[in-house]
């Protein structure tokens, strides 16, 4: 029976990583700060007031995705952070979803 659990427990958390939208804590301070801005400035028509290197990649009813991209931040030869694109559903508070295909 612990076998079977562990088994499972294994499964589920390799599809939850497999599957999870990107982004790191870097990413969501920046996708919280847009929250809060926006919050802050309901009536803007764009969100890249707030800070121009948030791209609008998706506007609808509902949904207000942003895409947040970080470099490469590397020291010599060794990389110590890996690039990173994360999208965020920033409509009602800050989401991780999946970029569309085209912005990725």
């Amino acid at each position: 029976m612990v076998a079977l659990a562990a088994t499972a427990l294994a499964a589920w958390t390799g599809w939850y990583f497999a599957t999870r939208p990107a982004g790191d804590w870097m990413t969501d301070a920046e996708a919280e700060r847009a929250v809060r801005c926006l919050n802050h400035n309901p009536m803007l028509a764009d969100v890249r007031w707030c800070a121009a290197e948030w791209d609008v990649v998706e506007r609808s009813g509902e949904r207000l995705i942003i895409r947040i991209h970080h470099d490469e931040v590397s020291a010599g030869f060794v990389s110590q952070e890996p690039a990173m694109t994360a999208c965020y559903d920033v409509r009602h508070g800050a989401r991780r979803v999946h970029c569309p295909a085209a912005t990725s």
